[in-house]
């Protein structure tokens, strides 16, 4: 018994020493007033990229007024937007994150629900599908943007803005 309880607490240490330090905290998004292009040398390679084919095929861009889509539910709150670091990452979807793609993190929505995230201060709005969550401990925020999303609703400046998140059918 003995024996085994040495062997055991050694590598039960090492395990959760391992795990801790394999977790990292950083920022998915910034609300500072520099635009995402101009917060580090990443985000400026990121941006000067070509659109990915994941942009370019995207259902959420080619969604019009005329779709026939209908408002299910609605919600208001604040809304940030992505640091351009995250170009490439995963998402929890499991999608690669895209700079250019029009799409969002909310915290319980369905991945792949399609919403229109309506800029209160302006009124722009713009159509984005859900393919990431907000972290749990989030208290502040409602959905997350894409960088390409928050410049069609003019948030970028002001880095969060208060919105109106509607959920669409289709």
């Amino acid at each position: 018994m003995r024996v085994t309880l040495r062997l055991s607490f050694p590598l039960l240490l090492f395990a959760l020493l391992f795990s801790a330090l394999s977790c990292r905290s950083v920022a998915r998004f910034t609300s500072s007033a520099k635009t995402p292009s101009e917060n580090s040398s990443a985000a400026r390679t990121a941006s000067s990229a070509q659109p990915t084919r994941s942009a370019l095929n995207n259902p959420a861009q080619s969604i019009t007024e005329s779709s026939g889509s209908q408002i299910v539910s609605s919600e208001e709150g604040m809304a940030s937007y992505y640091a351009a670091q995250f170009h490439g990452r995963r998402t929890s979807s499991g999608e690669i994150f895209d700079v250019n793609a029009m799409t969002a993190a909310h915290l319980n929505l369905p991945f792949g629900t399609r919403v229109r995230v309506t800029n209160l201060s302006n009124n722009k709005s713009v159509i984005v599908r859900i393919n990431d969550r907000l972290p749990p401990n989030n208290k502040s925020r409602i959905i997350d943007l894409s960088p390409a999303a928050a410049r069609q609703i003019e948030m970028i400046q002001a880095g969060v803005v208060k919105v109106r998140v509607e959920t669409l059918s289709n």
